[in-house]
């Protein structure tokens, strides 16, 4: 992952990934309440959180799903907690000061019984 300055897109810094460089990032979402925090979702079912102001290495690294993960947010009023969905059909929700793999706060499985056609 890099950095790019908007106004003249040139790169200005290099994240550090402790993962393989050939993983995919799939998803990306900036902390709405603290701009200098931000979380990546991967391919291999990790998530990674960083901290804007030491770029040369990640924050937080645990593997949530397993399998790819394809999207992630952060809740719109509690500051700490995010929320991942992943191709294992499930949804889990935790809090970014204490995220690890066994501290998951729910977990739910979805089951799509239904299609929409337009």
């Amino acid at each position: 992952m890099e950095t790019w300055r908007q106004d003249t897109m040139s790169p200005t810094s290099i994240l550090y990934n402790t993962t393989s460089n050939a993983e995919s990032v799939r998803d990306l979402q900036f902390n709405p309440h603290h701009s200098i925090h931000f979380c990546a979702v991967s391919e291999s079912g990790n998530v990674q959180l960083w901290d804007m102001r030491r770029p040369d290495r990640v924050e937080k690294q645990f593997t949530a799903h397993g399998g790819p993960i394809f999207a992630l947010d952060w809740h719109p009023e509690v500051k700490t907690w995010i929320a991942t969905a992943g191709r294992d059909k499930t949804i889990k929700v935790g809090m970014r000061k204490s995220l690890t793999e066994s501290c998951c706060l729910e977990s739910y499985t979805l089951r799509f019984t239904f299609l929409f056609l337009i």
